[in-house]
């Protein structure tokens, strides 16, 4: 998702807005595209919506996994802000309450100030 959202940045900086569609993004995505917009991979369901702000969705799928399905969020903003959510769908709702805690670490590491 991550090498999505930079793709995201890269072009929207060339055009202005995001892109809806995953060929012009100069990333290589795992797995088969499916439409302009999404792919699947053996775990997952990845799509791409927005122009202004992108939002990029990750379904897992729940054959896959012993957490069951859940899909992971994250919007990046036109003014470069991200949200990220994650919603379980069926299976152990905990997989996202350790997602965010992840999330939570790893925001607070990169805002923390380098020393000297």
């Amino acid at each position: 998702m991550g090498d999505i959202l930079t793709g995201q940045r890269i072009y929207q900086l060339a055009n202005g807005k995001y892109s809806e569609d995953l060929s012009v993004l100069d990333i290589e995505m795992p797995g088969t595209l499916t439409d302009a917009s999404s792919f699947d991979t053996n775990n997952y369901t990845i799509a791409i919506s927005g122009t202004t702000d992108t939002t990029v969705t990750a379904t897992r799928k729940a054959a896959n996994s012993a957490a069951g399905a859940y899909v992971l969020t994250m919007t990046l903003e036109s003014n470069g802000a991200i949200t990220r959510s994650c919603t379980p769908v069926s299976g152990k709702a905990d997989i996202c309450s350790t997602l965010s805690a992840e999330w939570i670490k790893k925001d607070a590491v990169s805002s923390t100030p380098e020393n000297g």
